[in-house]
């Protein structure tokens, strides 16, 4: 403590603090690199996941820890060896830099030979972050071109952000293992018709590949029309992510003895679906 304060007026030490922050910031870069890599990686074609499922797994990863979203990364594609090596590398190094650096090295600040150590060890940990991010953005990239989008696209997108204020981090409640259905409706846009799901705290959900995933974030009261086929089996206690769900395949189990069938359909080339109402559950 006292070794911190007698030295905290130094330039030496500022530069110390100065790039041990250069550090962590580009450790938090390469983190959501790896967000938005997984981001592509879920949906290797676009017409195979909606576009609000596909917010909701990018929510979700923006929560996972470094060494959670290397797991994922990884589960989900084959690295170049050189790369995969260095990934573990900065998983390891970006913890030690969050919890134990300062620790670690408290001797070594105290003096002028050792605080040029860490800016050597500091500005290596900074390059092999940097370098990560770059591989990942090329990966994102190639991706999105592989889609039609374009380097002006990434352009115009980076400007459009650079050109206000950074916005508010969007925070969405989960689903519980079970909600409370309370209302069903038929929701025209611009875009066309879907349904909508409302709970009984007035939230609105919609269908995705494996149950409910996020409604539009401002639903217009005045586009909603209620589905009478619905009213006779509600309210109800259902499982908005039935067991076993995925592609577009399984079946809502409703309190009340009535289930919805969800399957597969496409409409012009472009993701699809169908659905039914039955009386009771199915086999």
């Amino acid at each position: 403590m006292y070794a911190m304060e007698f030295y905290s007026k130094s330039e030496h030490v500022q530069e110390v603090f100065a790039h041990f922050g250069e550090a962590l910031y580009q450790a938090q870069c390469l983190e959501k690199q790896m967000v938005i890599l997984l981001g592509c990686l879920y949906t290797p074609s676009p017409n195979e996941m909606s576009r609000r499922r596909h917010d909701e797994l990018f929510d979700a990863n923006l929560e996972q820890t470094f060494g959670a979203l290397k797991k994922e990364i990884k589960s989900r594609i084959a690295l170049p060896t050189d790369v995969d090596v260095k990934l573990e590398r900065a998983t390891e190094s970006r913890n030690w830099l969050a919890h134990h650096y300062w620790w670690d090295r408290a001797s070594e600040f105290t003096s002028f030979s050792g605080r040029q150590k860490m800016l050597a060890e500091l500005n290596e940990l900074t390059a092999l972050f940097s370098e990560l991010d770059r591989v990942f953005a090329d990966m994102v990239k190639k991706w999105a071109f592989q889609h039609g989008l374009t380097q002006k696209d990434f352009d115009d997108s980076l400007a459009e952000f650079l050109s206000g204020p950074t916005p508010p981090r969007k925070r969405r409640r989960k689903l519980s293992k079970t909600e409370t259905l309370v209302n069903v409706y038929s929701y025209t846009t611009e875009s066309g018709t879907t349904l909508l799901f409302e709970l009984d705290d007035n939230s609105f959900w919609s269908l995705c590949d494996c149950g409910f995933t996020y409604g539009p974030e401002d639903v217009d009261p005045s586009r909603l029309r209620l589905l009478p086929q619905f009213q006779k089996a509600l309210p109800a206690i259902i499982t908005p992510r039935p067991k076993g769900a995925k592609d577009w395949k399984y079946q809502i189990q409703f309190s009340t003895g009535y289930s919805i069938e969800v399957l597969p359909s496409e409409k012009s080339g472009k993701l699809a679906f169908k659905w039914k109402l039955h009386s009771r559950a199915i086999n």
